[in-house]
């Protein structure tokens, strides 16, 4: 790719209430080695001074006129960027300046996948001490993206997207259905719309843990995991075709392994 045609990168930030933690993100975003094309902030109607923070740090700011939350917020930045890639990141989180050179790194490559992910650190935001490190099946995830991204948490702040694809398999969930559970089912539908998965094996992100948090470790998730399969099965499954389940649904921690609907009593409703 020559340099007059070179990918370029945006950094989305939804925010609520977050001027406290944006310098944090934003001075990390500054110090890359390889700066971002665009820097946005979506302001989700905070009560404090979030939108001129991120002002003071150079970024873009969208102001919401109602509180929809961050998820609508990553619609939303996500349809204003004009970069071709997309990496969204939680306010509270951080980043080490090598991610821009990693993200640079696939977004040149001819065979670059729609998604990378990147491996992260999980750090309590209170004491500073390493929780753990996570590790993306690489393998899996670029064998069969669809039966990778129902058995493994996915967050988009560790996701770096090509914007075309994402727009076009409809970026953000918003569906009232999959409520709390959007991320998982946004990693899912963009499956589900033949994206690539792939993933980034050098840690470049920082997730900071706090207590009470629904992310806060791999047990809180395998207790959303459960009342996914009791609860919210169905509505993943208005994504899906009988092709594809038949094809991909395989027995997992997420379920009974077969397809949803096609036996008396299932827990995971009909198709």
């Amino acid at each position: 790719m020559s340099e007059s045609k070179k990918a370029t990168l945006a950094l989305c930030i939804p925010a609520y209430n977050a001027e406290k933690h944006l310098p944090r993100i934003l001075g990390s975003a500054k110090r890359q080695l390889i700066p971002f094309d665009e820097i946005l902030v979506y302001d989700d109607v905070s009560q404090d001074a979030t939108g001129k923070v991120a002002e003071a740090f150079g970024a873009k700011v969208i102001r919401g006129e109602k509180n929809l939350g961050c998820t609508w917020g990553r619609k939303i930045l996500a349809e204003q960027t004009q970069s071709d890639w997309i990496h969204f990141h939680d306010a509270d989180d951080d980043m080490t300046e090598r991610f821009t050179t990693l993200a640079h790194a696939w977004m040149r490559r001819t065979d670059a996948p729609d998604v990378v992910l990147f491996n992260y650190e999980w750090i309590d935001q209170a004491t500073g001490k390493l929780l753990g490190k996570t590790r993306f099946d690489k393998e899996k995830a670029e064998k069969d993206p669809v039966l990778f991204t129902l058995e493994t948490q996915v967050n988009p702040f560790c996701g770096l997207y090509r914007k075309k694809s994402f727009l076009k398999a409809g970026g953000p969930d918003v569906d009232p259905l999959v409520k709390n559970y959007e991320d998982a089912a946004m990693h899912i539908k963009l499956a589900l719309a033949g994206a690539g998965y792939s993933v980034e094996q050098e840690v470049s992100i920082i997730n900071y843990c706090v207590s009470g948090s629904m992310s806060r470790t791999r047990a809180a998730y395998l207790n959303n995991i459960s009342s996914i399969t009791t609860h919210t099965r169905k509505p993943f499954c208005k994504y899906r075709t009988l092709t594809d389940l038949k094809s991909s649904f395989k027995q997992s921690e997420y379920g009974c392994g077969h397809i949803p609907g096609t036996r008396p009593g299932c827990p995971h409703g009909t198709m």
